[in-house]
């Protein structure tokens, strides 16, 4: 799927380190990648992704993300 070029952006609704990996490959793709997580996410899962949403603080449609980048810093990693 990071591969198709109809697909700009994904989102991954994990807490899971492992999906670290991922995030990176589908970045190095120049897509975004955005994880929604809990407050046990692992700092390496919240510091690879474009930007990290805290699921406990998603309750509005105008959630801010607890962490972002700039689109330029995520796709040159």
């Amino acid at each position: 799927l990071s591969d198709r070029p109809d697909i700009d952006g994904y989102f991954i609704v994990s807490s899971d380190a492992d999906y670290t990996s991922l995030v990176m490959h589908i970045l190095s793709k120049n897509r975004d990648c955005w994880v929604v997580g809990n407050a046990s996410t692992p700092e390496p899962l919240r510091n690879a992704c474009t930007a990290f949403y805290d699921i406990n603080q998603l309750n509005s449609v105008t959630a801010t993300p607890i962490k972002t980048i700039e689109k330029t810093q995520a796709r040159t990693k």
